[in-house]
């Protein structure tokens, strides 16, 4: 009876939202069994499917998503998986208590025949005995040791509804479900504590399992596998069901209004996420308050072991374990929110997310702004890391909304947006993740200031009360809006989600009036590309007080009584110019103050002569740079050598976007001699040369002066190119760390850079080609070619990592030495490049006499470099190398940072020659460990610090020059980048 009762509710909630709409039902019982020694479900399950639609159905399909990891099953790569990692096997199916063999299974789909028509209004009942073997910890579920996060993980029907049967593949992104009933048993062994989709209905007995008595007795009898327990749930008003388990699970519980927020945590993490409950409770408030409440009892936030940042599903969401609070506290807020917003925008609306993924992630980024906004102010509410010392006083302060924003505009701004937000994810080309989350959030912003606060948030709710529950399309949502609005959104809707338009409005001219009547101001705006928008217009008088005015595309649409309206422009107008009286006259003009809208270049949105700009003092804001004004870092710089000691100055770095207009000049007084060093680089994307960036530097620095200008050429996502005209000469040889010719030279280069990837595995593959030419007025006429490709082999089902390098080179016999090739690593050119071996003392002289200090650049033998006897320098080259990265140890017992260290061995070999090549009995040969540490967060950022790593080449080979043996030998490099360095 009380089963009969929730279905005739559902359908009363489930009546249609238009006369042609229909959605089936589903109903679900299914009992569980959790094999932890086989990391596998055992299940049984029931599923009643009423039908209706108007259409008599002779098959149903099903979703078997546990498939993407069975062998063949396609990728998001393009490819085929290679090897089975996990899978549904169906034991057997009952059609109406009679088994049946009538189904065909294809990857991630299955299809069965009904041995009786489905007329509309019907109903079949389906049992399942099915097993669902569990991938290891993957993007959305699995396991890790005895931890199990579960989703996704029974036969589940393809949503039929107006289109039809949506019949897609699951090749790793989204899903679309039928809405239904759930009453799941889930058996596990003694001791283990879960969270779930729905409620639990037998909590004084499952619970007990999370008491201490309970632990401790699991402590003491893992390996029994008799005693078990079974959590029973029930979920209403669902369109999937997932739950975690773990014998280390603590809880957590926090209420508002009546429902049950629990945070379901490891001990180990206990006391970090008991201080940080807000975005979980606090979510759950904003957004019952905003878009429409929350109608279920409870939810679970799990701290879980999944790869991606959070999972969502219905009731219940996964946290990666690994966003921590006490390391990325922003990230561990904004990941809930979104998780939880997820629980609106996917859980309460069963949009089409396989086919319109921005319906869920557009949706959720827009509900996870305003929820970050609410909970931790319009200002610094998406800091970077943990914000400590280093990060408080260097690093960005960093808004949510503004972060969005800038992600939609570097997509845009890119040149490579082939494919409309409306793109079905599955055929997305490039930034999937920035067109559906960021850009389509920001598009819901322009929308809800196109319309106006009011009639946008009366829209919203009224999407909450007539489409939850149901399969929304995107034109479902914009008929609401339209109601709401009063006037027709096509022209919106086709502009933002269908097609490719871009954005950019420049005000041309401004000019003061004084007239009879008083004063006015004359404004021209300029549109620039195919984007048409309304405009917000704000004028500030000379006074400081300011006007804000509003352009719309037409006489016709709905009027805001708190604005004041300009005359319309309409799309097919280029030019709009205006004439505004005024009390006083106007200081400047600005479009679009509040950064509403996706123009590309803000830059030329006031009536400023100079654009707006802000400096800023050894912070790097550049990060996360102002969306509206061309942004000034200025940085103390510091740096010693033995030459001219101490050497003090400033670094400044400028740019808008950080990637427009970019400027870095770096000056230093030199304390010993009273003399100056400086460098001056520019930057700037050609639009008149798609995919090209000028590059130019110029620099007077450590005794040699020169300048060279590049253009690097991106033609595809996986090439780079690079044409160099450069010169340089050496005027002061006191700097010198290595062996250098004095002259002018002048080269041109052409370097040719193609990555390849493996799409049926994580490998891939890099070619690259190095052609250099002395140009006249060059000391020496010279040329070189030079071969590097690297292969990596990346393990799918482990840490380890093979690297493969093999390099080749050849010179012309008049080649300079700091051209030369170099066995040992880096040769005096690219050692210029990097600021602490570009001159001696810099580092310890004697690290690099004794041959410790080491740059990776080219060509390498580790350990060459400790035998004097041996000439490393030479016009022709060939050297191969293996590097195994394998898994940290200290990852797997939680020792803090002792995990941040990466571990290899390796194997070189390699030689250098004039005239005729060595045969391989004279290569030199080495073979040891590595230990680097590449994690250094703000640090990176602040003074361009990437690696700092140790070699120790324990053997080397014997040849003329050196002496074979195992000894104790190191290596010391340090990678800095030039561009991120702002102190030194």
């Amino acid at each position: 009876m009380k089963q009969i009762i929730v279905i005739i509710l559902f359908f009363i909630q489930a009546l249609p939202a238009s006369e042609n709409y229909f959605q089936q039902y589903v109903n679900y019982v299914i009992d569980a069994n959790l094999n932890d020694v086989e990391n596998q479900i055992d299940a049984q399950q029931q599923l009643l499917y009423i039908n209706h639609s108007p259409d008599t159905l002779k098959s149903i399909y099903f979703h078997l998503y546990f498939n993407k990891y069975k062998q063949g099953a396609f990728t998001d790569e393009g490819g085929q998986r290679e090897r089975t990692t996990a899978f549904i096997h169906i034991n057997e199916i009952k059609e109406n208590d009679s088994v049946t063999s009538s189904y065909n299974i294809n990857r991630t789909l299955m299809q069965l025949d009904l041995k009786n028509e489905l007329l509309p209004g019907d109903s079949v009942i389906f049992n399942f005995d099915f097993i669902a073997k569990l991938p290891s910890a993957s993007g959305r579920y699995g396991y890790q040791g005895l931890h199990y996060d579960v989703g996704n993980w029974f036969p589940t029907p393809v949503v039929y509804d107006k289109d039809g049967w949506h019949l897609h593949q699951h090749i790793d992104n989204e899903f679309y479900q039928e809405w239904g009933d759930f009453k799941v048993n889930i058996t596990v062994p003694k001791g283990f504590v879960l969270g779930a989709t729905g409620k639990l209905i037998n909590s004084q007995e499952a619970m007990q399992d999370t008491t201490k008595e309970v632990r401790d007795w699991f402590n003491h009898n893992m390996d029994d596998s008799t005693s078990k327990t079974t959590w029973k749930y029930e979920a209403h008003n669902v369109h999937d069901f997932a739950w975690s388990a773990d014998p280390d699970y603590r809880y957590i519980t926090k209420s508002w209004d009546g429902i049950d927020i629990h945070y379901l945590v490891m001990e180990r993490n206990y006391d970090a996420w008991k201080k940080e409950v807000l975005p979980g409770y606090g979510s759950i408030r904003f957004l019952s308050e905003k878009f429409g409440r929350y109608p279920y009892s409870q939810i679970t936030i799990a701290d879980t072991y999944i790869r991606a940042g959070g999972m969502e599903y219905p009731g219940i969401v996964f946290i990666n374990t690994y966003v921590h609070p006490d390391y990325q506290l922003s990230f561990f807020r904004a990941v809930i929110v979104h998780e939880i917003a997820h629980n609106w925008f996917y859980g309460l609306f069963g949009s089409n997310q396989t086919e319109f993924e921005w319906m869920d992630e557009g949706f959720t980024q827009f509900a996870e702004i305003l929820g970050m906004e609410d909970l931790y102010g319009l200002k610094g509410n998406y800091n970077p890391g943990n914000y400590n010392f280093i990060y408080k006083y260097f690093g960005p302060t960093r808004e949510v909304r503004e972060w969005s924003h800038l992600a939609s505009l570097r997509l845009i701004k890119s040149g490579r947006e082939q494919d409309a937000v409306s793109t079905m994810p599955d055929i997305f080309r490039h930034g999937v993740g920035a067109s559906q989350y960021d850009k389509a959030s920001s598009i819901l912003i322009m929308l809800e200031n196109t319309m106006g606060e009011e009639r946008f948030w009366r829209g919203m709710k009224k999407y909450f009360q007539k489409w939850r529950f149901k399969h929304p399309h995107p034109d479902d949502f914009k008929h609401v809006m339209e109601e709401a609005y009063g006037a027709d959104l096509d022209w919106f809707f086709n502009q933002w989600f269908y097609s490719l338009r871009q954005l950019d409005y420049k005000l041309s001219s401004f000019k003061n009036i004084k007239n009879e009547a008083g004063f006015a101001v004359e404004i021209e705006i300029e549109k620039l590309k195919s984007g048409h928008m309304p405009i917000d217009l704000m004028l500030k008088l000379e006074n400081s007080d300011s006007v804000l005015y509003h352009i719309p595309i037409d006489d016709f649409t709905p009027r805001v009584k708190e604005r004041k309206y300009l005359n319309s422009w309409h799309f097919s107008q280029n030019n709009y110019v205006v004439q505004i009286p005024v009390t006083m006259p106007v200081d400047e003009a600005v479009i679009d103050p509040e950064n509403t809208l996706l123009d590309i270049n803000k830059l030329n949105n006031s009536s400023r002569f100079i654009p707006k700009m802000e400096f800023i003092f050894a912070k790097r804001q550049s990060y996360a740079p102002p969306l509206n004004k061309y942004i000034w870092e200025t940085w103390p710089s510091v740096f010693y050598n033995d030459v001219d000691n101490f050497k003090v100055g400033f670094a400044n770095y400028g740019s808008y976007l950080n990637r427009d207009h970019l400027i870095g000049f770096k000056s230093w007084y030199k304390i010993k001699t009273g003399n100056l060093d400086f460098t001056f680089r520019y930057e700037h994307p050609l639009r008149w040369l798609k995919n090209t960036t000028l590059q130019s530097n110029i620099y007077l620095l450590d005794g040699r002066q020169g300048a060279n200008i590049k253009l690097r050429l991106n033609p595809t996502r996986t090439s780079f190119h690079f044409l160099t005209l450069s010169h340089y000469n050496l005027f002061d040889s006191r700097y010198l760390n290595s062996s250098w010719e004095n002259g002018h030279f002048n080269t041109i280069g052409l370097n040719l850079n193609y990555y390849l990837q493996d799409y049926r595995s994580s490998d891939n593959t890099y070619i690259g080609i190095d052609l250099k030419n002395a140009l006249a007025g060059s000391e020496k006429s010279f040329s070189s070619a030079r071969l590097d490709i690297r292969q990596i082999i990346a393990s799918r089902y482990s840490d380890y990592i093979l690297k493969i390098n093999l390099k080749g080179g050849a010179a012309s016999k008049s080649t300079p030495l700091q051209e030369k090739f170099n066995l040992a690593g880096a040769n005096a050119v690219k050692e210029f490049d990097n600021d602490f071996y570009r001159s001696k003392g810099s580092l310890p002289v004697s690290w690099k006499r004794n041959g410790h200090l080491f740059l990776d650049d080219f060509a390498k033998v580790r350990g060459v470099s400790l035998f004097r006897k041996y000439s490393s320098l030479d016009n022709n080259v060939l050297a191969a190398s293996l590097d195994l990265k394998f898994p940290n140890i200290f990852n797997y017992i939680n020792l803090p940072d002792l995990d941040l260290f990466d571990n290899s061995v390796f194997a070189d070999v390699g030689t250098v020659w004039q005239g005729k090549m060595p045969q391989f009995d004279k290569f030199v040969k080495s073979g040891g460990f590595s230990v680097a540490i590449n994690n250094f967060g703000m640090l990176r950022q602040v003074v361009g610090l990437e690696e700092i790593k140790l070699d120790f080449p324990l053997w080397v080979g014997q040849t003329q020059d050196i002496n074979e043996g195992f000894e104790f030998r190191w290596l010391i490099s340090f990678d800095f980048q030039l561009e991120q360095t702002p102190i030194f």
